[in-house]
């Protein structure tokens, strides 16, 4: 007797249940990676994570209170309608100066193709005053002060 073709091939059956575990998989890992890590108020980081943060959601003048008064003389300068993230890549940090590297991701939307992302590195310069954390420059994306 030959095998009977009414019943499904045990490999093809083996094969669409591993992909269809790898899509849960996938969707689980999606929707529960949950929110980014929150650094300590009294460190560079988390300087310069409140500052992006602030400057995202507009709040132009909470983000000037991360800078240095004498670096803000000047008008607000910012990109509206950017979606924009900062990934924290390393800080250098010394007892009265510290360097934030971050990547900063620009997403515009208004490509006929789709969206299009551009990625740079670029560096907070940050210095300690009576024992805090505060910016002395932040990367052109993130000039809240202003073109003087």
């Amino acid at each position: 007797m030959s095998p009977s073709r009414d019943r499904p091939d045990r490999t093809l059956v083996v094969i669409l249940g591993i992909v269809g575990l790898l899509v849960m998989l996938a969707f689980v890992a999606v929707f529960t990676r949950g929110e980014p890590a929150e650094f300590e108020a009294d460190t560079p980081e988390g300087v310069v994570q409140a500052y992006t943060q602030a400057y995202v959601s507009g709040d132009y003048e909470k983000a000037r209170t991360f800078v240095v008064d004498a670096a803000c003389a000047g008008d607000y300068y910012a990109e509206p309608n950017q979606d924009v993230s900062v990934t924290l890549v390393s800080t250098d940090e010394f007892p009265s100066s510290a360097a934030v590297r971050v990547t900063i991701t620009t997403t515009y939307s208004t490509n006929p193709f789709g969206p299009s992302s551009v990625a740079s590195d670029e560096v907070f310069h940050l210095t300690k005053r009576g024992g805090n954390w505060i910016i002395d420059t932040a990367p052109w994306q993130f000039d809240v002060c202003g073109i003087q």
